[in-house]
């Protein structure tokens, strides 16, 4: 059974289709065998993300087979498979070799020649997923940490070896955040270190349901380890922020806001104004009518954590220009606006004169401002900003087409509607509509219909450009495929995805055959010629 197939199984099980990372993870973890997947689906939350490994129970009748070879193994093939189990499905002989010096690795993979296998380059794999993860859960708890703890000062070495790969952030997050179980304000330091590192890469890869998972992670140990409330705090900052960016429900959104309330009233209590600005501005700013259809509510939570920020001293001035732009809109106060916009201009922060002049060209109508405001957020390259500033125009656009009683009025709101969305939600218009849509934009607004253009093209996701080849891709590959379309190296796609670097080898491969491209630049030139 294919992914696809053990996609449309799961659908069929649970009524709909399961969070992407969760369902990679079960098929992952089984092959995507049908008999696999069928024991254990009672095991399974269908809401769960899939961020987190799933704590499964084997069937014993299908466990059976692995346990007795396992129960067969001499004591060095053990160790062996053990520390194997534990760095994952794949595993590079030279990390093994790092933790083991002293043993035959190598005779000791042969003996175990029924579990695993040898792929180029010095790699090894299980010969199936099930006997990986039979073999990690037998790992006593203490040992399993040990093990962790030794694949991460392997890696950690290994990096620092000519020619030897390097490990990647969410490998040293992974097996430092298990390690932190055996204890020890070391081992907690490290493990808050590696979960902060792996959050901010996984944000500036657009990627803020992992970050928020990650920073998440790296607060808890940071509370343990005792750090500084200010640098707790922060980590707390980032992961509400990151999940409100990410939020699909309501619960989300209530986690992520739980999460600033706490790094605020930390803030309050340790007196530290620069948390408590932080937190505030973590909540966002008034969400605009593209994503709520309806002039929303006064928020009072996010009201009274800007006042409060607002009392702090000697904040940068930047900062207290932002706080003031989002209280202005917040507030619906127009002189607030201005203040900021005063202020952002005494700092000099572009992000500080994006949201200052949106606030103004918001509460004003001032179209200078607003057009200020798009060439701020075109700069910063912030699409929640930029999708805020479309609907200003739109709106603007819309009340010089009365006065010019156009007939042409419901495709310019069309265009710009298509726009505000594609860039909030990623998703895209259809080619012909947009195509009217932008003639109609370019004969009121020729400027700003071109760079709104321009920057809908730069969100879009290559992979929606039309390709009849792309039907040959499995769910996976048209995964790698949208990273390697935006230029990831094969380390980092493995990073986002959590795959090993040789298995996107080798799904690059398998897209370069099926899309009759010899080379990442011609994949890049293909689909940058069909969206052309």
């Amino acid at each position: 059974m294919d992914h696809e197939d053990a996609a449309e199984l799961l659908r069929r099980r649970f009524g709909s289709a399961l969070p992407a990372r969760l369902a990679e993870q079960l098929m992952r973890r089984t092959d995507s065998d049908p008999t696999l997947l069928a024991a254990i689906l009672d095991q399974v939350e269908p809401t769960a993300n899939g961020l987190h490994r799933l704590a499964i129970r084997w069937p014993g009748e299908l466990a059976a087979p692995v346990v007795t070879v396992l129960a067969a193994l001499g004591e060095q093939a053990r160790a062996v498979i053990d520390l194997a189990a534990v760095i994952g499905r794949e595993f590079d002989l030279a990390i093994v070799e790092r933790v083991y010096p002293e043993l035959d690795v190598l005779s000791g993979l042969e003996e175990a020649a029924s579990l695993v296998r040898q792929l180029p380059g010095h790699v090894f794999s299980f010969r199936q997923a099930l006997a990986r993860e039979v073999c990690y859960d037998l790992l006593g708890p203490r040992h399993r940490a040990e093990l962790h703890e030794r694949v991460a000062g392997a890696l950690s070495s290994l990096g620092a070896t000519p020619g030897a790969r390097a490990a990647t952030v969410v490998e040293l997050a992974h097996h430092l955040g298990e390690a932190a179980a055996l204890g020890g304000g070391h081992r907690l330091d490290a493990a808050a270190a590696a979960a902060a590192t792996a959050g901010a890469t996984a944000d500036s890869q657009g990627l803020p349901e992992m970050a928020a998972e990650y920073f998440g992670q790296a607060a808890t140990f940071a509370g343990r380890a005792g750090w500084a409330p200010g640098q707790t705090g922060r980590l707390m900052v980032a992961a509400g922020t990151a999940r409100l960016r990410a939020a699909r429900t309501h619960e989300d959104t209530l986690i992520g806001r739980a999460a600033l309330t706490g790094a605020l009233r930390m803030g309050i209590r340790a007196e530290d104004p620069g948390l408590v600005a932080a937190a505030a501005l973590g909540f966002g700013p008034r969400p605009s009518l593209a994503r709520t259809g309806a002039r929303p509510p006064r928020d009072l939570e996010r009201l009274d954590a800007l006042r409060f920020a607002l009392e702090g001293k000697n904040l940068d001035v930047s900062v207290v220009a932002r706080l003031h732009a989002r209280l202005a809109i917040e507030a619906e106060t127009a002189e607030l606006a201005v203040k900021a916009h005063a202020l952002a201009h005494e700092s000099g922060d572009p992000r500080a004169l994006a949201e200052a002049s949106l606030a103004v060209a918001a509460l004003t109508g001032d179209d200078v401002s607003l057009t200020h405001a798009e060439r701020e957020a075109a700069a910063l390259e912030d699409q929640e900003l930029l999708a805020r500033a479309y609907e200003l125009r739109g709106t603007a656009a819309l009340t010089r087409l009365a006065a010019l009683e156009s007939d042409s009025s419901s495709a310019l709101v069309n265009w710009y509607a298509l726009r505000a969305k594609a860039v909030l939600s990623d998703e895209t218009a259809f080619a012909g509509a947009a195509a009217q849509a932008l003639t109609a934009g370019e004969v009121i607004d020729p400027v700003a219909a071109r760079l709104a253009d321009e920057h809908l093209r730069r969100a879009r996701r290559p992979v929606d450009a039309p390709s009849p080849a792309l039907g040959t891709l499995t769910a996976r590959e048209r995964e790698v495929l949208t990273w390697a379309l935006r230029g990831a190296p094969s380390r980092e796609i493995a990073e986002g995805l959590i795959l090993g670097e040789r298995t996107v080898e080798t799904h690059l491969a398998s897209i370069y055959r099926k899309l009759g491209v010899a080379s990442r630049v011609e994949l890049i030139m293909k689909f940058r010629v069909t969206e052309e």
